[in-house]
């Protein structure tokens, strides 16, 4: 335990959309989700924390901080399976090029609208990591639906392991399983709360950045209010801290102004010939 002094300044991160994620192999399945009476636990520190300076026997100030239950305690709406595929033979995006005209790194993720997984890709410019070896090839994929059986494999996306990830991604293309499948490394991730900043809410259940009252105290992450901004990117989180930084510590210089895109005749302008095209 750590005293707080008066003038300590104190910047907590609430929740976090990585939470008891789970990693399977290439030939096992990621680790079931938590059993419903587990769901609605606070599931780790991040969330336990917020859960405790949100309940009102213990904090007298709890109505300012939100309401993380909201948030934590719908698995089934939040969670997908995420996974990395590292190819040794480069057949598999020789293939995908010629399907979409995209060389890797130069489209954006590919979606497989039938897929009963909802599954997509990404590939990125190769190599993508610093000494990646020439002969290999990562991209990565997920599912929004991992509780439906497959359209190739027969049982859900959660129950599989990265080889039949695979195998249902190589039948969605109708490319051969081999030699891809054989040569391949998959490695699938269950997020039980990935999509959690996503989920329905009312007015309170996000927390201010500086709760009412708060002199030397800031909340920052993708689970704080943050009016007119958008919730699961790197802006959004940088924009909070921003925002604490200045409230708290009296900086010059003001977070930059958000974006409104809907109000730029720039936009609405190449917007309009696109509908019109």
């Amino acid at each position: 335990m750590i005293h707080v002094e008066p003038h300590d300044i104190v910047f907590v991160t609430l929740g976090s959309m990585t939470a008891c994620s789970s990693l399977g192999t290439n030939t096992t399945p990621p680790k079931p989700l938590p059993a419903v009476e587990d769901a609605l636990k606070a599931p780790d520190g991040a969330w336990q924390l917020w859960a405790s300076l949100a309940n009102p026997t213990i904090n007298p100030h709890a109505a300012h901080f939100g309401n993380p239950a909201n948030f934590y305690t719908r698995i089934p709406e939040s969670n997908w399976l995420s996974f990395t595929v590292t190819l040794k033979n480069p057949e598999f995006l020789e293939k995908l090029e010629l399907c979409t005209g995209n060389k890797a790194g130069t489209g954006a993720l590919v979606t497989f609208k039938d897929s009963n997984w909802l599954m997509s890709i990404v590939v990125p410019h190769q190599p993508h990591f610093i000494n990646q070896p020439e002969n290999t090839q990562v991209f990565w994929g997920y599912g929004l639906f991992p509780g439906k059986v497959g359209n190739i494999v027969n049982k859900p996306m959660s129950e599989c392991s990265g080889q039949e990830i695979l195998q249902e991604l190589l039948g969605h293309l109708n490319f051969p399983e081999n030699p891809t499948l054989e040569g391949s490394i998959v490695v699938p991730c269950m997020m039980p709360y990935i999509t959690a900043q996503f989920l329905t809410r009312k007015l309170g259940d996000r927390p201010d950045v500086i709760p009412k009252g708060s002199t030397n105290l800031a909340l920052m992450g993708q689970f704080v209010e943050v009016k007119r901004d958008t919730v699961f990117t790197v802006e959004y989180s940088v924009r909070c801290a921003q925002m604490a930084v200045h409230e708290l510590m009296g900086t010059k210089e003001k977070p930059r102004d958000i974006y409104m895109g809907e109000h730029n005749v720039k936009v609405l302008v190449e917007a309009l010939k696109v509908l019109l095209t």
